[in-house]
């Protein structure tokens, strides 16, 4: 399992790049708030923006880049539970100190005691 690190909090709405960890947006589409990891994102052309996006189903499926949020794992402690959240949200809960940073493991994770507070923000 791959985590992001927070190298910074400036990313752009729009600064999704291949192999960021992805959910769907869009709420006509049967693969609302489906997740899938992007594969091909198109740079030029009349599909400018288009994302090509492997669903953990297995399936790949195209999305314009404003249908998709980039979200991040997060791993509760000691349950080992992953909880999946947008990215905004993740760095608003590292800015307040409720999600920490393993340097060691090179992971991000919460305690039990905060797990609710995250489930407010969770997907």
């Amino acid at each position: 399992m791959q985590l992001m690190k927070f190298e910074s909090f400036n990313m752009d709405y729009n600064g999704l790049e291949i192999g960021d960890r992805v959910v769907v947006r869009y709420k006509d589409s049967k693969y609302f708030m489906h997740i899938g990891k992007i594969f091909y994102i198109t740079k030029d052309g009349t599909r400018k923006g288009d994302c090509r996006v492997e669903m953990d189903s297995g399936q790949w499926i195209d999305f314009y880049y404003t249908n998709l949020q980039k979200i991040i794992e997060v791993i509760c402690i000691p349950s080992g539970e992953v909880l999946y959240m947008p990215i905004d949200s993740a760095e608003e809960l590292a800015l307040h100190d409720i999600i920490k940073y393993n340097k060691k493991g090179g992971y991000y994770h919460c305690d039990d005691e905060d797990k609710w507070e995250i489930e407010s923000w969770a997907i």
